[in-house]
């Protein structure tokens, strides 16, 4: 009996001393549990906001599935998962043969009337300003005619990708999934890692 209580004694003083592994190790599985949802999760936006407007005069790229990065990092037994949209990631994707080009917030028709030509980047849209539109929602789009000139009238979205995002994250995930998940890694570890002691 005694040595039962001996060995018992000396298992959970094992335990003990791997316990900040054992933490260490579920930060990394729970960090790539999370990394693989925020990836689902960035898709799901990217798909809402190509979803909810269908272009009539230019064609998609659908290079928004390829703006982003997702990055997990841990430190000790604390989680870091970090989705990033990137400007460069689509830089040069789009072409436009439009006849306006935008400067700031205002649309300029190319004057073909008194033969302006048209410069290399007339038309075509920078990737960070493509990537602003998206995060909230907006779809570019212009009324009128190079003659009568265009008038900035975007469609933009009742829920955005950022809306979405922002519920995902301060909604029930944390407490629903990942703190449950971290939960059931932790005890496994420990269960497996008692069950060699013996």
């Amino acid at each position: 009996m005694g040595r039962k209580k001996k060995s018992l004694e000396d298992a959970i003083f094992n335990i003990t001393n791997q316990l900040d592994n054992i933490a260490k190790q579920t930060a990394k599985e729970v960090a790539r549990k999370v990394k693989k949802d925020m990836d689902t999760q960035a898709r799901k936006s990217v798909k809402h906001y190509y979803d909810s407007y269908s272009p009539e005069v230019y064609e998609r790229t659908f290079s928004l599935y390829h703006s982003y990065k997702v990055l997990n990092e841990t430190s000790d037994n604390r989680v870091k998962v970090t989705v990033e949209f990137r400007p460069e990631l689509i830089e040069g994707e789009h072409v436009s043969n439009s006849n306006y080009h935008k400067t700031g917030d205002t649309w300029n028709a190319i004057d073909w009337k008194n033969e302006i030509p048209k410069g290399d980047d007339y038309g075509i849209p920078q990737a960070d300003w493509i990537l602003n539109n998206f995060w909230e929602g907006i779809h570019p789009r212009v009324k009128g005619s190079t003659y009568s000139g265009f008038t900035w009238n975007p469609k933009i979205d009742q829920v955005s990708p950022q809306d979405l995002f922002n519920e995902f994250i301060n909604g029930s995930y944390i407490s629903n999934e990942v703190i449950p998940y971290a939960s059931e890694v932790l005890t496994n570890r420990v269960l497996k890692a008692l069950k060699k002691q013996f």
